[in-house]
């Protein structure tokens, strides 16, 4: 295995040099069209890689600066890995905590194991981690009818030597009445303090020896979860008892340096729990009840102080309310208590969604400081606070020239995260953003300084600041980007030094995947055109094949995160090319507005400006191109197939949602408000009629890829695959050719090995209507392996 550690001085790069650490700047030259090396197809174990799970995916840095703690994924087992960071050579302990045969349910269809995750890991002490995993619990009389019920979720505890080992919470002990039932009978696992080393001195934590409990006495002995989920035989059941229900970790408990803060939704509600990480008690502090179908905004207290009902049961605008009684609820909307100090717009409706309005975001640590995103005043999303308990507008505010400084999130409130409170001060520390790569604003001039400087040091790659020491000396960073899953470094600002110490994926080796080459221009429309191109570092042909990629939903922008789908696409060859056009959120209300045209036949436009710009700098291919989507997405793709079938030779849709009035009316009849709320981006009621590949005139005479979700086996057709089905049989009658493929429940969890299936089916496609070798397109030849 090639090591993965890398001692870097980072003063150079961050105070002064033009050192590049880490990464190369990956775009290539734009002066020319560089000749580019003809190979090989990928192998099945090399697409199967791009969607492995990551070996590494989340670490966290105690309070004194200390230890690292990170996860480390090996042969069908999760375990946490904890190092001193004076000493990283060595790790101090290794404990197993989850596998994936006790995170794969026993019920349903599933033919894949769930990979076993860690859903949140923290040290909540300089010397007290609390880990919390994916594990499954499978209960009798659980749920409604009586029927069999999975939940999710165990927290561990573990010291930083690896003792004192053992579960805290299940979904047994944070059940709904208040009732604890006796938790299941627990093995022991084993923790091995030493690391094997490689010629260079470097761990190799994937050989670390595997103990017993009898024979060695230096073993340390730690309670994990049962390593398979209790089958529905063996389970107590839960009839006239208590309900266990699934939780989540909301955050540390800001009044007890000892504790963190638990949430579990229940029936009238949630529950707030206090878990005590070094004596392992836990304690019920709050019960927040509130409707169903409300969606609550919690303080950092996990109190549910502001809701908005979002089914389509109640008519629009739905609107932010806030509980002025405290101890007895009364929801009185948001806009009646601080209009006057915020100026309003707390609603959401289709008329509004894509336009002005205000969404709150979160509580300070002190709790009368209300924190909310508002562009009723400004083109662009900025952020504002108020003083709930004054009613009086507070002078910080965040703005940003050229970005929203939040994106959409569910039923129209903001996405998850999206303000960073400092754990240590109790105030806000900054707000996640995206701009041309994911990144942070922050409230302190020295982090700001910092995230600048981090980001010009990683090019091409969005650098997150995970988290810091209470002396704000040693820093985790995450710096990952579309081509590359990353990795967790720690920064120690004192010493200037860098050190890489997990990558997420160490199969990827450098050069291995594709290069990203960002981009930005104004349209001829005046708008920005923004986007990533991503060429493969091996290609059948040249001039290039480019895949047209179209966002799951028009708004979107491109993510910042590790893309496997556009990745495979590159193995394949093929120039994936991702535009943030018109509609697109992220850069004010003029650059999301709605053309005349229609949105699918501006973002068809502006894909084709970009890829005639980006032809004349770089070797693509303009007769053989291809567009695909997911989603809305696909439907967007098929359009432009239609519109264009000049310029585009096929297209593919993935869960294709290709008639979205349709779409919207099925989920208004399940009490969903989503579809109905983003309507606008269509055109509104009488766009959303037209957004449907049956309701155009054009034929469609491209060759169609379909994969679809056919639902539950035995269970009803979905909506999107009987559309699927229907366009299938149009176009056979018409002659033109159109394979549909079924997409089984293992592809909808998002599992790695029916990912990777679906991607074969793809790349069959693209052979035979794409590169079509025995088709002589003008100067375009085919070069030999």
């Amino acid at each position: 295995m090639k090591p993965h550690w890398r001692h870097l001085l980072l003063a150079g790069a961050l105070f002064g040099s033009s050192i590049r650490l880490l990464a190369e700047d990956p775009t290539p030259p734009a002066e020319e069209k560089t000749a580019v090396p003809a190979g090989p197809p990928p192998s099945v174990a090399d697409l199967a890689d791009l969607f492995r799970t990551f070996r590494t995916d989340t670490a966290a840095l105690s309070p004194d600066g200390e230890y690292l703690a990170f996860s480390l994924r090996e042969e069908g087992e999760v375990s946490v890995v904890i190092l001193n960071v004076e000493h990283p050579e060595t790790a101090m302990a290794k404990v197993v905590v989850g596998t994936d045969e006790s995170s794969t349910p026993m019920l349903g269809e599933q033919r894949e194991k769930t990979p076993a995750a860690i859903r949140w890991l923290g040290w909540v002490t300089s010397t007290r981690l609390l880990v919390d995993t994916n594990r499954v619990f499978t209960f009798s009389g659980a749920g409604e009818h009586d029927s069999w019920t999975v939940l999710r979720g165990a927290v561990l505890g573990v010291d930083a030597d690896g003792k004192n080992g053992r579960v805290l919470v299940t979904p047994r002990d944070v059940a709904e009445d208040g009732f604890a039932i006796p938790p299941p009978e627990r093995h022991t696992g084993v923790v091995t303090p030493d690391v094997p080393t490689d010629s260079n001195g470097q761990p190799k934590y994937s050989e670390m020896p595997r103990s017993t409990t009898d024979g060695d006495p230096d073993t340390r002995v730690v309670p994990l979860p049962a390593e398979a989920a209790e089958s529905p035989e063996t389970a107590p059941p839960t009839h006239g008892t208590a309900t266990p229900r699934e939780f989540h970790v909301l955050d540390f408990a800001a009044d007890d340096d000892r504790s963190v803060l638990i949430a579990a939704r229940g029936s009238r509600g949630h529950d707030v729990y206090r878990l005590n990480a070094v004596t392992g008690d836990l304690e019920r502090v709050s019960q927040e009840i509130y409707e169903r179908e409300m969606l609550p905004l919690l303080d950092r207290t996990g109190r549910a102080r502001i809701a908005m009902r979002t089914s389509t049961r109640t008519s629009f605008p739905h609107l932010f309310l806030y509980d002025v009684a405290k101890a007895f609820r009364r929801w009185t909307p948001l806009d009646e208590v601080f209009k006057e100090a915020t100026g309003g717009g707390f609603s959401v409706s289709p008329d509004n969604f894509f336009g002005r309005r205000a969404i709150p975001l979160g509580f300070d640590g002190d709790p009368d400081v209300l924190y909310y995103a508002s562009n009723l005043r400004r083109e662009r999303f900025g952020i504002y606070s108020v003083n709930v308990k004054t009613g009086r507008a507070m002078e910080r505010a965040l703005e940003h020239p050229q970005a929203d400084l939040v994106g959409p999130g569910p039923e129209g409130s903001a996405p998850a995260n999206t303000l960073v409170f400092d754990r240590y001060r109790h105030v806000l520390a900054g707000v996640r953003y995206q701009d041309a790569m994911a990144t942070t604003l922050w409230v302190r001039p020295e982090f700001e300084k910092l995230q600048r400087r981090l980001d010009a040091t990683f090019p091409n790659r969005a650098v997150r600041i995970v988290g810091w020491d209470r002396q704000e000396r040693r820093f985790l960073l995450l710096a990952r980007g579309p081509n590359d899953a990353g990795a967790y470094s720690l920064f120690d600002s004192k010493s200037g030094k860098l050190i890489e110490f997990a990558r997420r994926a160490p199969w990827q080796a450098p050069g291995k995947t594709s290069n990203a080459a960002p981009f930005s221009f104004a349209s001829v429309h005046g708008t920005r055109l923004g986007g990533l191109l991503m060429l493969p570092r091996v290609v059948r042909m040249t001039p290039v094949p480019v895949a047209i990629l179209f966002p799951e939903d028009p708004w979107e922008r491109v993510s910042s995160e590790y893309q496997p789908e556009a990745e495979a696409l590159a193995s394949l060859g093929l120039a994936v090319l991702q535009v943030e056009g018109r509609g697109t959120w992220g850069g004010g209300l003029a650059q999301r507005a709605v053309p005349q045209e229609g949105i699918e036949q501006a973002q068809a436009k502006d894909a084709l400006e970009v890829l005639d710009t980006l032809a004349k700098k770089f070797p693509l291919s303009l007769k053989r191109v291809a567009v695909m989507g997911r989603g809305r997405g696909a439907y967007v793709a098929l359009r432009a197939a239609q519109l264009h079938p000049e310029r585009f030779r096929c297209a593919m849709g993935l869960e294709p949602t290709l008639d979205v009035g349709g779409w919207i009316e099925d989920a208004r009849w399940k009490w969903k408000s989503a579809g109905l709320l983003t309507e606008g981006i269509w055109g509104g009621p009488e766009g959303v009629k037209r957004a449907s590949i049956f309701a155009h005139r054009e034929p469609l005479t491209s060759p169609v890829l379909l994969l679809a979700y056919p639902g539950p086996r035995g269970g009803q057709r979905t909506f999107d695959y009987l559309s699927a089905k229907q366009l299938e049989q149009r176009l056979t009658s018409a002659g033109t050719p159109v394979v549909l493929g079924d997409l089984d429940d293992d592809y909808v969890q998002g599992l790695p090995a029916a990912r990777a299936r679906a991607f074969r089916k793809i790349e069959e496609f693209i052979n035979l209507y794409l590169y079509e070798y025995t088709v002589k397109v003008g100067e375009t030849k085919a070069l030999k392996n």
